[in-house]
C-alpha cells in the first residue's frame, strides 16, 4: 500500500525500484520479442476460467497490426493446448484491452513486442472453491468464436487447477515461438523499421520541450523515465525555429523517428 497504487500500475511512470529493473531488462538489455504476464482475476461466478488473447475489440491503432496478428496466433496455441488436455473453459477477444498504458501486458506492446495475458479464476487461496450453483448468470449458454465451452462449474476448483492451466499456458507460448521463431524475429525488424519510417513521413516529425516548467523536478522525471522506456532525445547546443516558434539553446527534441514511436 505505501506505493499508493496496484503494483500492476507503474509500467508507464516506473515509480519502484523493482519496475525499473524489469524496464532495464525489456528496453535496455533483452528486447524481448515475446512477453507473457501472468494473473489470477478472482473465482467469481464466471464459466470463464482462464483468459488468453487476442484482446477485446477495438483494437488500438497505435499498437502494430503485427503486434495483434500475432497474439492471435500465439493466443491460438495456448487455447487449443488447454482445450485438447482437459480445460477448455477458455475465453478471448474480451475484457482485457490494449488501450491501458499502465500495466506490462499492455505497455510492452507500444514497443512492438508481442504482449500475452492470462487471468486464471481463482481458489480461496491454496484452498479449493466448492462446486457453484450459480455461474455466471449474465452469461448465456450459446456458444461463441471466443467462448466456446462454458464450465459449468459442477466440480471444485483447485489451486492444481491455477497452476495446471498455467503450466499449458507457458509451454504452449514455448511452442509457438519455437515453431515460429524465423517469423518471430522478421516480423519484430519489420515493426521496428516501421516505426523509424512513419517517424519521417506522418505527423507529428517531433516534440520539443524546453526547461522553463512549473515544476523542474516532473521535467526532469519525466526524460529519465522516457529513457528507461527506450526513447532517444536530443539536446539543443543553440537556439532555433520550428514552426515558426523560436526555441532556446538546451531544448530538448524528441524525434518521432525511432523504434519506440508508438509508445511516444
Amino acid at each position: 500500500k505505501y506505493t499508493g497504487h496496484d503494483n500492476n500500475r507503474d509500467f508507464y511512470m516506473f515509480t519502484q525500484k523493482g519496475h525499473k529493473l524489469v524496464a532495464k531488462q525489456l528496453y535496455e538489455e533483452w528486447f524481448p520479442e515475446i512477453v507473457f504476464d501472468m494473473h489470477q482475476k478472482g473465482s467469481g461466478q464466471t464459466a470463464c476460467r482462464i483468459f488468453v488473447p487476442p484482446f477485446a475489440d477495438p483494437v488500438n491503432p497505435t499498437i502494430h497490426p503485427l503486434v495483434i496478428r500475432q497474439q492471435e496466433l500465439i493466443g491460438g496455441y495456448m487455447s487449443t493446448d488447454l482445450t485438447s488436455n482437459g480445460y477448455p473453459w477458455v475465453e478471448d477477444h474480451s475484457h482485457f484491452t490494449l488501450w491501458w498504458h499502465g500495466g506490462l501486458r499492455t505497455s510492452v506492446a507500444f514497443h512492438n513486442m508481442i504482449a500475452i495475458l492470462t487471468e486464471v479464476a481463482s481458489a480461496n487461496l491454496a484452498s479449493p472453491v466448492p462446486p457453484r450453483e450459480k455461474i455466471d448468470k449474465n452469461h448465456t449458454t450459446t456458444k461463441t468464436v471466443d467462448y466456446p465451452v462454458k464450465w459449468k462449474g459442477d466440480r471444485p476448483w483447485r489451486l492444481a487447477d491455477i497452476v495446471e492451466q498455467d503450466r499449458l499456458a507457458v509451454f504452449a507460448v514455448l511452442k509457438a515461438a519455437a515453431r515460429n521463431k524465423d517469423m518471430i524475429l522478421r516480423n519484430f525488424y519489420i515493426m521496428n523499421k516501421d516505426a523509424i519510417e512513419k517517424g519521417k513521413t506522418e505527423k507529428p516529425f517531433a516534440y520539443v520541450m524546453t526547461a522553463d516548467q512549473h515544476d523542474i523536478g516532473a521535467f526532469v522525471y519525466l526524460l529519465e523515465v522516457m529513457l528507461m522506456q527506450d526513447t532517444d532525445f536530443h539536446i539543443a547546443t543553440k537556439p532555433f525555429t520550428a514552426g515558426a516558434k523560436q526555441y532556446p539553446a538546451n531544448s530538448i527534441i524528441l524525434y518521432l523517428a525511432q523504434p519506440a514511436r508508438p509508445n511516444i
